[in-house]
């Protein structure tokens, strides 16, 4: 109707509608940043972006550096400074196979963010949730995104182990069963993640 599908509206430049707020919302107004601690995963689930169906996309060994998450958190130090808190998120790969460098991050973003509220976040397959693991992401108060595709046949048919093929979802609610023993409130910092498979 306005006519810009038309050689009839010529259009000089398309400007987005927070272009003039960038700058200030890059130097003081950063809330979030996403580590990504690992490209390695222990599922090779069939529509995963790594699974070699993409361009240039494939599981590797390679993983972040405790200097690189250092660097990353205090760049977010230095340009959230009108923020009331921030948020940190893991993701992967499965981030739970650099646990250690995660508690390293956690532990150095404390010391740096002080009394500012950090949200932590982690998208994960929960196969390697442990009792351990679990202590340490209720005491730093994490959300947990949890990929699960449904019941155990839907489940099962795309997200498997690497080294079997076998299925997955028995164990993640062996895991997040375990958890709740412990945690009973541990539901409320839980949400899932599913991918809707047309061919299903």
């Amino acid at each position: 109707e306005q006519g810009f599908l038309t050689e009839k509206k010529k259009i000089s430049s398309i400007k987005h509608y927070e272009t003039d707020t960038l700058k200030d919302l890059y130097m003081y107004n950063m809330g979030n940043v996403i580590l990504q601690v690992t490209q390695n995963c222990n599922l090779r689930c069939e529509y995963c972006v790594y699974s070699g169906s993409y361009i240039n996309r494939v599981h590797t060994n390679k993983r972040m550096s405790f200097e690189t998450a250092v660097k990353t958190i205090d760049f977010l130090a230095a340009h959230s400074l009108n923020c009331n808190e921030v948020s940190i998120g893991f993701y992967g790969g499965e981030p739970l196979l650099e646990i250690e460098l995660i508690k390293k991050a956690v532990s150095y973003a404390k010391e740096v963010f002080g009394e500012k509220k950090i949200n932590f976040n982690m998208t994960t397959n929960a196969t390697l949730l442990n009792m351990d693991i679990a202590d340490f992401l209720v005491q730093n108060d994490f959300n947990i995104t949890i990929s699960l595709d449904g019941p155990r046949n839907i489940h099962n048919k795309n997200r498997i182990f690497a080294n079997s093929n076998k299925g997955t979802f028995d164990l993640i609610m062996e895991n997040i069963a375990l958890i709740r023993e412990k945690y009973p409130f541990f539901d409320k910092k839980i949400s899932f993640n599913a991918v809707i498979d047309l061919k299903q």
